[in-house]
């Protein structure tokens, strides 16, 4: 064999080698991609997995590899998840305003109280005004201008 063969033959192995080794370590990095989806998934929802995803495949797509599309069931299923996601955030906001409209009319009410206690208070003075002025004998109208 032929010297510049055997260089050849060695360094065609030699790639061989390093684009085995490039494979593993690629499908080693998308088990772990996956693993930090699921992750982002569970924490901040199906939109934000869905924004890296995209993300990723932009990556990928400047590698001169093909995007790959997602099948129907995981675009059915992400948009369930968006969607139940989406419900629950409305769910929460109706039950914060419902909680703050409770609190609006319980603080009505507390005025409502107060106002009638202040009445009830007044009333009550304008009583023992009358009453002061009737057992020493003024006139219990004059009493009470004067007290004003």
């Amino acid at each position: 064999e032929h010297p510049a063969v055997a260089k050849l033959s060695a360094k065609c192995q030699e790639l061989e080698a390093n684009l085995e080794a490039a494979h593993a370590e690629s499908a080693k990095l998308r088990e772990q991609v996956k693993v930090l989806l699921a992750h982002i998934r569970e924490t901040h929802g199906s939109e934000a997995a869905e924004e890296m995803e995209d993300h990723i495949d932009s990556i990928e797509g400047h590698t001169g590899k093909p995007k790959r599309k997602k099948k129907a069931f995981v675009r059915l299923y992400d948009d369930a998840q968006r969607r139940h996601d989406d419900l629950n955030k409305v769910k929460e906001d109706l039950a914060m305003e419902q909680e703050v409209e409770a609190l609006r009319q319980l603080q009505a009410q507390q005025q409502k109280g107060v106002m009638t206690a202040l009445k009830a208070v007044s009333a009550f003075r304008k009583g023992l005004h009358q009453e002061k002025a009737t057992q020493t004998g003024e006139d219990p109208d004059a009493a009470q201008l004067g007290d004003a």
